[in-house]
């Protein structure tokens, strides 16, 4: 039931859980800067107003020079998750062979790499791992300004 994929950040060495989505969102590249741009604006919202201050690495936001993994883990789960059928899981055997896994690494706060991961059935193996984008946030910038990707490979298509 449903085409499933899991999304996770690593950083460094250290890798959060992964967010097993029952319904697939995108291998395309615009699906890919789609769901981006919504955890980066994500990370722009201001906690007290609630309001987007769209500013890369200014003020009361969390797009800035004190990004980790934990923030950034919030950010794409809380865009992606919608009950029922999602959950968090701990390793890749999870069920996610029918679109793999879909993985930020966070390079630097300003500098996340996109990777791909194809997983057997049930073996927690993650297979093929490949490079998908790598997106920079220009400092001082509006996110629509500040944000560029690079593109790589053929799973983007």
């Amino acid at each position: 039931m449903g085409e499933r994929a899991g999304y996770r950040v690593r950083e460094g060495n250290t890798v959060s859980h992964i967010l097993r989505k029952q319904w697939f969102i995108g291998n395309r590249r615009k699906d890919i800067e789609t769901l981006i741009k919504k955890v980066a604006r994500k990370l722009l919202v201001n906690d007290l107003t609630k309001e987007g201050v769209e500013e890369i690495n200014s003020g009361g936001i969390a797009l800035r020079h004190d990004l980790y993994i934990g923030r950034l883990t919030a950010s794409l789960f809380s865009v992606l998750y919608e009950p029922p059928f999602d959950s968090i899981e701990h390793s890749p055997d999870c069920d996610i062979s029918d679109w793999g896994l879909y993985e930020i690494e966070l390079v630097e706060w300003n500098r996340w790499v996109i990777w791909h991961y194809d997983v057997a059935w049930n073996d927690g193996e993650l297979e093929n791992k490949e490079k998908i984008a790598e997106v920079t946030f220009q400092s001082g910038k509006m996110l629509d300004d500040g944000m560029h990707f690079v593109w790589y490979g053929d799973k983007n298509e």
